[in-house]
């Protein structure tokens, strides 16, 4: 035979139930839980559509930040959990409402 490296079974997350996943991430820390959402679009989907997951991440800007047409996060987490206390926001654009 040829000399075949074997391949790890990628498909894994597919044969697991979301449920399973949830429990598990329900575990880790939050900036662990973030870094998980960027693994892949599965663990992503996961996490995005577990309320009790999403209910934990608060997206919190510093005093003083402006919101503008500058600002461009790296990767941006769904606010389903947002504070915005004394922060400023000086653009409101209509076209990133599909983003």
């Amino acid at each position: 035979m040829a000399n075949q490296t074997a391949k790890p079974d990628l498909d894994i997350v597919s044969r697991v139930p979301s449920k399973v996943w949830e429990q598990i991430f329900g575990h880790v820390s939050v900036l662990q839980l973030l870094k998980f959402r960027l693994i892949c679009r599965s663990w992503r989907s996961i996490v995005d559509g577990c309320p009790a997951l999403m209910k934990r991440i608060l997206l919190k800007f510093p005093e003083g930040f402006v919101l503008d047409r500058e600002y461009k996060p790296e990767y941006l987490v769904p606010a389903r959990n947002l504070s915005l206390e004394k922060v400023r926001i000086s653009t409101v654009d209509s076209c990133c409402l599909n983003c």
